[in-house]
């Protein structure tokens, strides 16, 4: 079975060694920063001084920031001590649809087969955690239902007596 699909062509175009930008030239700054007043503009003379912030940042934040670093939290954390922890540290989620657009989108609950094999494209993750399944126990894997449901588990089991020192 294929995973990776590397027949697809790229839309970048291919550069020759120590030619590629690392980062923005003052044209691009000055293009983003135009767009950011526009928006940021626009939005306080349509609406208002408060529509910029609750309209644009909280929502960027919440569910670009809180959300990444909830689902990083949950699939590298376990509610026991690190040596125990350590021996089933791959951990995927088989959540609902609702979690999985808001918390993992692009099939990022299969946290296992991401980093076992990142070359794996998103769409194929599914297929790869089918195919691993076999191998489970032996390899230390894990699965788990919902993301706020390990939450609730989590915070129930704290404070953790055996992480004291």
């Amino acid at each position: 079975m294929v995973f990776v699909d590397r027949g697809s062509k790229s839309s970048t175009k291919s550069q020759t060694p120590g030619t590629q930008r690392d980062s923005y030239r003052p044209r691009d700054a000055a293009l983003l920063l135009g767009w950011f007043l526009a928006l940021g503009g626009g939005l306080t003379w349509a609406i208002g001084w408060w529509a910029y912030p609750i309209l644009w940042l909280l929502p960027v934040y919440v569910f670009m920031y809180l959300g990444d670093n909830f689902r990083a939290f949950a699939e590298h954390s376990h509610p026991e001590s690190d040596q125990q922890a350590d021996t089933h540290r791959m951990v995927t989620f088989l959540s609902n649809p609702v979690e999985r657009m808001l918390v993992a989108p692009m099939n990022m609950n299969y946290h296992t087969v991401h980093h076992l094999w990142p070359s794996i494209p998103y769409y194929n993750l599914p297929v790869a955690d089918r195919e691993i399944r076999a191998r489970a126990q032996e390899m230390g894997l894990e699965w788990r239902g919902s993301y706020f449901a390990y939450l609730r588990r989590y915070w129930s089991a704290l404070p953790l007596l055996e992480c004291r020192p």
